[in-house]
């Protein structure tokens, strides 16, 4: 039992994420960056996903980048200009990380304990798997909001340049 707790620790903490491999165009590429800016043309805005929060194109509500709760990606680089908004983002992304993985083991021991205890109990070192799924869990979810926080200071930031 021990053996199949660090197998699926192992493979979430050192596993690759899947993702679509889909060409975004950066949002540099796409808005113009000059001293002719304008709010309406260069602001950025938070949108809820199902698995985290966008960085969304102020305008048009297209993503210009995502910082997921299980497994988030860099969003840094939509905030080229402002280097009070790039500090908050790479802050948010690290908060982040940590968060998702905390959060992510979390779920796994839950899930083990919760299939044990359908299966016919919780029992010893199954109920301390549980137990540690719980702390997991409960010291995930305010780094998620955290870095929510850091995430909206970023575009706070970079939102005041217009």
């Amino acid at each position: 039992m021990k053996n199949i707790v660090l197998g699926m620790l192992s493979t979430l903490l050192f596993s690759a994420p899947l993702t679509a491999q889909v060409a975004r165009a950066p949002l540099a590429a796409t808005v113009p960056r000059s001293a002719a800016c304008t709010y309406l043309q260069c602001a950025l805005g938070i949108a809820p996903a199902w698995n985290g929060l966008d960085v969304v194109d102020g305008a048009t509500g297209r993503r210009v980048a995502s910082l997921g709760f299980f497994w988030p990606h860099r969003v840094d680089g939509s905030f080229a200009g402002s280097d009070s908004a790039i500090s908050y983002a790479t802050k948010a992304f690290r908060v982040r990380r940590t968060a998702a993985a905390f959060t992510d083991v979390g779920v796994l021991l839950l899930g083990y304990a919760g299939v044990r205890q359908v299966s016919g109990g919780l029992h010893g070192t199954d109920r301390v798997v549980g137990i540690l799924g719980a702390g997991a869990f409960a010291v995930g979810v305010p780094l998620q909001f955290s870095a929510d926080g850091l995430l909206s200071r970023a575009v706070w930031w970079h939102n005041s340049r217009f």
